[in-house]
């Protein structure tokens, strides 16, 4: 597992260049010791701007927080607060019953701002007013969005083509992140890319400063995202060797893991 170093800041790592890779020392020194800040951390591990389209939104798996903070309860606890508190938001994702994506409000908002049609912009600005500012849960239903929240079913229709919405049954709908989708493609592709790395390599291990140096198409997240991701989802153990931290692939998990979140991804 990752291990957090003293004296770390995650004013450091906002300030050096994301294309930069970091010496392996750099990279646990600013790994914080909160959930709040392990969410800003992994966000920035996302390429700066130009090199990823602006319409993917910066998503945070919640298993990544794993591979940061160690204890799960604290995350998990801290994460209701966060919730609670109106700071982040969940979104239910397809790819397994413990899967979720998380946003900063502030960020969400951001990202809306960015990819909101003129034509729509009043009913998406009405949703982050009367329910993402509001709505805790990861879905709503039907009778709540057009009674208590109050939109017609045009708004409900204009939500549901940008994004912010998808039918979970007959009476309810689950919130959505608009280019959800190719989060999901990107994330899958370069999950698998990483994997694969991974599976050639001699014992399927490689030291993480050495996958951190390659450059692989597929992984438009940036590598570090995967590497917490992977972490994070048990695919592979982290070791402590005297040259550094060692990936191993978990070959157990990944098989089954990988298999479900593929046949997901390729369905978003």
């Amino acid at each position: 597992m990752l291990r957090k170093r003293p004296g770390g800041s995650l004013s450091a790592a906002a300030r050096r260049p994301r294309n930069d890779v970091d010496t392996d020392q750099d990279f646990y020194g600013i790994i914080p010791s909160d959930t709040e800040a392990a969410l800003q951390y992994i966000e920035s591990t996302y390429p700066s701007e130009g090199q990823l389209s602006s319409s993917v939104p910066h998503i945070v798996l919640k298993h990544q927080l794993y591979a940061v903070v160690h204890d799960k309860t604290t995350v998990d606890r801290e994460l209701e607060r966060l919730q609670q508190e109106n700071k982040v938001r969940f979104f239910k994702l397809s790819t397994g019953a413990d899967d979720y994506a998380i946003m900063s409000l502030e960020n969400l908002e951001t990202h809306l701002q960015k990819v909101s049609q003129r034509d729509s912009k009043g009913t998406v600005e009405k949703f982050v007013t009367r329910v993402l500012r509001s709505h805790n849960d990861v879905a709503i239903g039907k009778k709540t969005l057009g009674g208590e929240k109050g939109f017609t079913e045009k708004e409900v229709s204009q939500l549901m083509t940008s994004g912010l919405l998808t039918v979970q049954d007959i009476g309810s709908y689950w919130l959505s992140i608009p280019g959800l989708g190719s989060f999901m493609r990107h994330f899958v592709r370069g999950r698998d890319s990483v994997l694969r790395t991974m599976r050639t390599a001699k014992y399927n291990e490689i030291m993480q400063s050495e996958l951190q140096l390659r450059k692989l198409a597929a992984c438009k997240l940036g590598m570090k995202f995967h590497i917490l991701d992977l972490i994070g989802a048990e695919l592979v153990n982290c070791v402590e060797t005297t040259s550094g931290p060692l990936l191993r692939l978990n070959s157990a998990h990944e098989k089954n893991n990988t298999r479900r979140t593929s046949a997901n991804g390729r369905r978003n």
